[in-house]
């Protein structure tokens, strides 16, 4: 990940004993930011003073919803960005890390490197106050490219394996065609600052014509969007790709852009997100729906309640070779067998140990 200051030291450990030619460091990329824009524009407490932490009174109902969402710094080939996304449920009830976000933010600078895209969840602050130092982050790194559509601004991701010892929420959806909604609420991370949420507490309705985004963004199709006009919190660039949550708590869009008020940026006039059911199965190939991935026992359920992977236990198995005089013996290979098959080399002193391993 980013870390702040002129000088990393990598450090590496190896047991006594092990041959020269069996360590090998490459070095692929060294990104320096000489200025806070080069890695990535803005960072920690750098959103708008009219934004809301989802710690306050507004995000009091959204503390189990809130565990999916992640800040998302992207990695291009020449600079990095910032996004929003969120972990999404599917039919099978399972723990696939299909991730959701939205299909522009791969284009905001150029050939994205999925593989040091990096998903920072539990960025927060732990009260209502913005704090005074950063907060702790709890990250994955990593992901691929699943399925996306420009007309609804879709991007399905799959992240690499989540830790065990994190506590994962995976948001629910809603795919049904209604064309209103009574409320929506939004948690987001805008200009990749601690995590937002924001409240449209009027109907939200579908945006009847086409969207014209600019530049290579292009043209967002009539009826491919919600609207929403929050009355609490804004959005920022690094907001984009942010779930939109209906009144059940389920994902109907994630979000695109919109408009704010010329020098008033707290002043929103509009917020577009594009429609979850647009993206569902309007695509004609899996690469371009989320029907395939997130329905894979094909239920066509139009809705899907969110769930949590519990932390999961892990283990460690060590002990330590010895002679019958109890002297310690190196470089033994011990192997572990089991659905999680490894060998390690016993240290100077004997020792050995796998760690991390699951039940079984």
């Amino acid at each position: 990940g980013v870390v702040p200051g002129d000088v990393v030291v990598l450090e590496y450990w190896e047991p006594a004993r092990t041959p020269a030619s069996a360590f090998r460091l490459h070095l692929n990329r060294v990104d320096c930011a000489y200025k806070q824009e080069g890695l990535a524009e803005f960072d920690f407490s750098d959103a708008l003073p009219c934004h809301i932490n989802v710690n306050c009174p507004q995000g009091s109902a959204w503390q189990q919803e809130k565990r999916g969402v992640a800040r998302i710094l992207m990695d291009f080939s020449n600079g990095a960005a910032w996004c929003t996304g969120t972990l999404i449920a599917n039919s099978n009830n399972t723990f696939e890390p299909y991730f959701l976000t939205a299909h522009h933010c791969q284009l905001i600078l150029l050939v994205p490197n999925f593989s040091l895209w990096r998903f920072d969840f539990e960025y927060e602050a732990p009260t209502c106050a913005q704090p005074a130092t950063e907060p702790a982050r709890r990250s994955v790194l990593g992901c691929e490219r699943t399925a996306f559509r420009a007309e609804s601004d879709m991007l399905l991701l799959k992240l690499n394996p989540l830790p065990n010892d994190y506590s994962f929420y995976f948001n629910g959806w809603n795919r049904s065609t209604a064309t209103t909604q009574p409320h929506g609420t939004f948690i987001h991370h805008p200009a990749g600052d601690i995590k937002k949420i924001s409240v449209d507490s009027q109907v939200l309705t579908i945006q009847p014509l086409q969207i014209n985004w600019g530049s290579f963004y292009g043209i967002s199709p009539p009826n491919s969007h919600w609207k929403v006009i929050p009355d609490q919190g804004v959005f920022q660039p690094g907001s984009s790709g942010c779930p939109l949550f209906d009144p059940q708590k389920r994902i109907i869009g994630q979000l695109h852009g919109g408009i704010t008020v010329d020098q008033q940026p707290c002043n929103v006039i509009s917020t577009f997100f594009g429609r979850f059911n647009q993206s569902w199965d309007a695509g004609t190939t899996p690469g371009t729906r989320l029907r395939d991935w997130l329905d894979p026992i094909a239920l066509n359920n139009v809705t899907q309640n969110g769930y949590t992977r519990p932390v999961l236990s892990t283990y460690t198995i060590s002990g330590k070779i010895t002679a019958p005089k109890g002297i310690p013996i190196p470089q033994v290979r011990v192997v572990l067998t089991g659905p999680r098959p490894d060998s390690v080399l016993t240290d100077s002193l004997g020792n050995y140990s796998f760690k991390n391993l699951g039940a079984g």
